[in-house]
């Protein structure tokens, strides 16, 4: 599976319980109220643990946690400054 697969599955099994039909990779977490800060922290754990990419402070902004698209583009750059 790709990180984009893992992270779909994970957000509609866990973050919404398995009711994201309508659910995609650019939708917004955030503006959607999937993501609130437990959750966040939760998905955080989730993708460091997947990727094995630590991902520093800094770098937990609604900005890049929006949406799978999002998260995806910073796993990638932080790989890339490695």
């Amino acid at each position: 599976m790709t990180l984009r697969e893992n992270l779909m599955t994970y957000i509609q099994e866990t973050l919404l319980h398995g009711a994201g039909d309508s659910f995609g990779s650019s939708t917004s977490l955030v503006e959607s109220g999937v993501l609130d800060s437990v959750a966040l922290v939760n998905l955080l754990t989730y993708v460091e643990d997947r990727t094995g990419v630590r991902i520093p402070d800094i770098e937990v902004t609604p900005e890049n946690f929006d949406s799978i698209d999002s998260i995806e583009a910073l796993v990638q750059r932080l790989r890339s400054d490695r």
